[in-house]
C-alpha cells in the first residue's frame, strides 16, 4: 500500500506506475489522503488552472514555500497551538519543478484505489476532493479532520487506513 498525503498524491502516482518490472501484487492498494489524483498528463499546477495555490509563494530560486503567515489555519486548523507551531517551524522550500511536471500515467488508473476527503481541509476545499477526486477511487471515505489528520487525529487516521486494507 501507498499512501500519499496532498501533493503527495502527484509521488503515489508516478512512483507506482514507473516499475513495470515488478510484480503486479506488490503495490496492491493506493490511498489519497485529500491529496492530488492526476489525469493522464497533468500536473499539480495544471490541476489548479496553471496557477499555484493562492498560499504558495515563490522564491527566488525556483523553489516554493507556503506563506508561514497562513500555515496554521491552511494545514494545522484543527491543530492544537502547541503542533501548529511545531509543523509550521519545520516547512520548508521545495523546488517548483515537482509542482509543473506532468504524470503520464497515473497509477490509480491500474491500481485499486481509496480516496480519503478531509471535511475541514482549509489547503484542498473538501468540495473538490469530493467531486474532482475521489469519484476516480474505488472507494472513498471521509474523515471529520483538517489537511493534516495525522497530526490532529492520528488514531482516526490510523484507523481509516487500516480500512482501506481490507478492501
Amino acid at each position: 500500500m501507498l499512501c500519499g498525503h496532498s501533493y503527495g498524491g502527484m509521488v503515489i502516482s508516478l512512483a507506482a506506475s514507473r516499475r513495470p518490472d515488478r510484480p503486479a501484487d506488490l503495490i496492491t492498494r493506493l490511498i489519497y489522503l485529500c491529496a492530488f489524483m492526476p489525469e493522464p498528463r497533468q500536473s499539480l499546477v495544471a490541476i489548479g488552472g496553471n496557477r499555484h495555490a493562492p498560499w504558495i509563494r515563490m522564491l527566488d530560486d525556483e523553489m516554493t514555500l507556503p506563506d508561514l503567515a497562513l500555515a496554521g489555519e491552511v494545514f494545522y486548523n484543527d491543530c492544537d497551538e502547541a503542533t501548529r507551531r511545531w509543523a509550521i517551524d519545520r516547512l520548508a522550500p521545495q523546488c517548483n519543478a515537482a509542482f509543473i511536471a506532468p504524470v503520464a500515467r497515473p497509477a490509480w488508473r491500474d491500481i485499486p484505489s481509496t480516496y480519503i476527503v478531509c471535511a475541514h481541509d482549509g489547503a484542498m476545499p473538501p468540495d473538490l476532493q469530493r467531486s474532482l477526486f475521489a469519484p476516480r477511487a474505488a472507494r472513498s471515505l471521509e474523515l471529520d479532520t483538517g489537511h493534516s489528520p495525522f497530526l490532529s487525529q492520528p488514531a482516526t487516521l490510523a484507523d481509516a487506513l487500516a480500512g482501506a486494507l481490507d478492501d
